[in-house]
């Protein structure tokens, strides 16, 4: 099992030593939001600001052309000499020839090569185990149902998200996360099936997904964090129709197996990894 994923402790069952449990409050537990029975549906309160794209639009100059291409070609350095910036310059150069459509990217990359990414990782399967245990006892325990939850805003510096949100779902901690993706939404759905033939020790099995999505763009009065270049020289670009902002998304699936009422799961199986950047006040 990877370390981002939480383990269910068995506790020393050959001595006799109990099991202990994970604690743990859901985002809801803060937000005053839940989780419901039913098809995967996506949040309607999810907002992307509009960066420069609600800004007056012009013809473009002679001056507008010589900074596009010198982005053009400061993206071609880039890509040859920072490997390690790999998401982001791809990114970017949707940005800069996309024509503003959607473009999918990966959370599985993102899990795997960031800090932050992970945590997150841990605490939605640990939130979706929650709820799927809440719903099933709530609903008069169904062998089978599907759920889906509220909007979870990753690496926002809004004040009204509480700060153990804040905590548990963190800004990307590597410059290639930062510009890729920055602060976004994230929310949760799955498949769950339990066998209770035991009742003091069902046996669920989560089909989980963690829908991601962000708009990719430029804010006025930001800067980029690891150079300090100003959003306003790439904004620009959006106001006189040589780039544009898109939505950025992705699908990260999982399989997920534990026995009785406890946190933790006891197996992980990889399933199909699709491929899906930040909401208000978001900087790269």
């Amino acid at each position: 099992t990877p370390d981002d994923i939480p383990v269910q402790d068995q506790g020393g069952k050959s001595e006799g030593i109990a099991a202990t449990p994970i604690l743990f409050t859901p985002s809801t537990g803060y937000t005053g939001k839940w989780y419901k029975i039913g098809a995967a549906t996506r949040p309607q309160d999810i907002y992307h600001d509009p960066g420069f794209s609600n800004h007056p639009k012009r013809e473009p100059s002679v001056s507008d052309y010589l900074s596009y291409y010198k982005w053009v070609a400061m993206l071609e350095t880039a890509k040859a000499i920072r490997p390690d910036l790999s998401d982001a310059t791809a990114a970017y150069a949707h940005f800069l020839v996309g024509e503003g459509e959607s473009r999918n990217f990966s959370y599985e990359r993102y899990v795997a090569n960031d800090k932050s990414g992970q945590l997150t990782l841990k605490n939605a399967v640990l939130e979706a185990q929650w709820w799927a245990i809440e719903l099933w006892r709530d609903n008069r325990r169904p062998s089978s149902f599907s759920f889906t939850g509220p909007s979870i805003p990753c690496g926002s510096d809004d004040d009204a998200v509480p700060a153990q949100v804040k905590r548990a779902f963190p800004y990307p901690t590597t410059e290639n996360w930062q510009k890729t993706i920055g602060a976004h939404h994230i929310w949760l759905s799955g498949l769950v099936t339990v066998d209770s033939r035991r009742a003091d020790k069902p046996k669920f099995n989560m089909q989980f997904t963690l829908h991601a999505e962000d708009q990719y763009n430029f804010n006025p009065d930001q800067n980029d964090i690891a150079t300090g270049i100003r959003d306003e020289e790439n904004g620009n670009f959006v106001t006189v129709s040589l780039a544009h902002g898109y939505r950025h998304k992705s699908n990260f699936q999982r399989s997920y197996s534990w026995e009785g009422l406890d946190l933790g799961v006891e197996r992980s199986e990889f399933g199909i990894s699709i491929t899906g950047r930040r909401p208000v006040a978001s900087r790269r």
